[in-house]
C-alpha cells in the first residue's frame, strides 16, 4: 500500500458526509482530526516510505526514464538527472508527468538546485496530502492557508526546524509538524471569527481577568490536543503566545 493510499483510507475512516447544509459557508463533510492525529503519529512506518526520488537517467539494464514510468502509479516525486545528450527525453518525461523535476548533471551549482527541488517537491507532496482534509475546513480557514503571508511564514517555520512531514490536525488549522527524528511541533491556527468565540466562550464561563484580556487582545490563543481539552471550561485553558497574521 502505498503511503498517499494509506492517508486517503486513513481519512476516509473518520469522514462523515451530513446531508443537511445549513450554511453554504461551511463543509458539509467533518473530519474527525483527533482520530487522525492519533493514527498518524503511530504509524512510524511512514518513515521508511520515500517522497522524493532522485533518479539517474543512465543506469545498469534499465535508463532512468523507463523506472520512472514504472514508478508513474505511485505518490513519490521524481528528480531525473540526465546529461545533455538525454535532455529531449527528460523535456518530454516532464510534460507528460512521468518525472516532476530534471536537473542536467553538468550544471555549476547542480547540488544547489537538487536541493532547492527536493524542498519544492516535498512541500507539493504535503499539500497533494491536505487537499481532502482541507475540504473538511470552512471557507475562510482555506483563504487564509492559502494567503501569500502565511505561506511565507509556513515555509519559514519549516526551514528552522528541519520539519519532513506535515498534517492539519483540526477544524481550526493547526498543523502537527514532524521532523525526521519524529519529534512534534505544533503551529497553532485560529482565524479570527474563531478567536471571538473563544473569546465569548472564555467570557461566559468566567475566566480570569488576564486570559480574557489576552485572548481579546490576540496576543494569546487556546490549543486543544483532544476532543475532551476542548470541552473543558475555558477557567483552566492554557494559552499560547500569539502573533497576529495580516494578510498582504
Amino acid at each position: 500500500m502505498t503511503r498517499s493510499h494509506e492517508v486517503e483510507t486513513l481519512f476516509s475512516q473518520y469522514m462523515t458526509v451530513s446531508e443537511e447544509q445549513y450554511d453554504p459557508n461551511k463543509p458539509a463533510r467533518t473530519l474527525d482530526c483527533y482520530a487522525v492525529h492519533q493514527q498518524i503519529y503511530k504509524r512510524p512506518v511512514r518513515f521508511e516510505l520515500p517522497v522524493v526520488l532522485v533518479v539517474d537517467y543512465s543506469m545498469p539494464e534499465m535508463d532512468g526514464l523507463t523506472f520512472c514510468r514504472q514508478l508513474k502509479k505511485y505518490p513519490f516525486k521524481k528528480i531525473m538527472l540526465t546529461g545533455d545528450a538525454d535532455k529531449n527525453f527528460a523535456v518530454n518525461a516532464f510534460n507528460a508527468g512521468d518525472i516532476n523535476r530534471f536537473l542536467m548533471k553538468d550544471e555549476p551549482n547542480t547540488m544547489a538546485m537538487l536541493k532547492s527541488y527536493i524542498e519544492e517537491l516535498n512541500e507539493e507532496y504535503f499539500s497533494d496530502l491536505s487537499k481532502r482534509v482541507i475540504l473538511s475546513i470552512d471557507t475562510d480557514l482555506k483563504n487564509i492557508l492559502t494567503e501569500e503571508s502565511f505561506c511565507d511564514l509556513f515555509r519559514q517555520i519549516i526551514a528552522e526546524n528541519n520539519i519532513v512531514e506535515y498534517y492539519i490536525f483540526n477544524h481550526y488549522g493547526c498543523f502537527l509538524m514532524l521532523d525526521a527524528y519524529a519529534a512534534p511541533y505544533w503551529l497553532i491556527v485560529i482565524t479570527e471569527p474563531d478567536m471571538e468565540r473563544m473569546y465569548e466562550i472564555a467570557a461566559d464561563d468566567n475566566a480570569p481577568t488576564m486570559a480574557l484580556a489576552a485572548l481579546n487582545s490576540r496576543t494569546q490563543i487556546p490549543f486543544f490536543t483532544t476532543a475532551k481539552d476542548e470541552a473543558v471550561s475555558a477557567q483552566y485553558w492554557l494559552l499560547h503566545p500569539a502573533k497576529k497574521l495580516i494578510r498582504k
